[in-house]
């Protein structure tokens, strides 16, 4: 099913045909930065284990390709933390910053989250310095709930010092 908003941002279900695509968005250093799992150099390889791995979870629908004007720009999804509760992931490609594009996302994949009866609290973390990400969460609802460390898999670094944001129910 997608979900579309007054603009041409949409969210689909990724397919396993986005991988060339997702490998180029991704293989962005900028980009991956500001994630914790996602590793950089990116390559095709990459692509095609997460989609395989998203695939299989697809009967959960918690994942989604974010697309503006038809084209894959994005990611969204939810995934379960350490804790058990849900946390809320998303990312765009970097020619894609500053138009507004995640927050569109985001705002439609939680009124999916819903209509599939997953409810609150969401989590989400982001890099200190990630401000359009904050901003992102908040003009959607979630409201600051501390720094914290976020475990970055991915990164030199096994730690990187994060915001944590709530979002108590959809």
């Amino acid at each position: 099913m997608s979900v579309r908003s007054t603009s041409d941002v949409r969210l689909r279900p990724y397919a396993l045909g986005d991988a060339a695509r997702l490998a180029v968005l991704l293989n962005d250093p900028d980009v991956t930065a500001m994630t914790a799992s996602i590793p950089y150099p990116y390559a095709l390889s990459d692509a095609e284990a997460f989609l395989s791995n998203v695939r299989n979870e697809e009967g959960r629908k918690v994942s989604r390709a974010i697309l503006a004007d038809g084209a894959l720009v994005g990611g969204v999804g939810l995934g379960p933390r350490v804790t058990g509760d849900e946390e809320l992931g998303y990312w765009v490609g970097k020619s894609y910053w500053g138009q507004g594009i995640a927050t569109q996302a985001v705002a439609l994949f939680l009124k999916q989250l819903k209509v599939e009866g997953i409810g609150g609290p969401l989590h989400a973390q982001t890099a200190r310095n990630n401000v359009a990400s904050q901003k992102v969460l908040l003009a959607n609802g979630f409201i600051f709930a501390g720094e914290s460390e976020c475990i970055t898999p991915a990164r030199d670094t096994q730690k990187m010092v994060s915001n944590r944001y709530v979002l108590e129910a959809l």
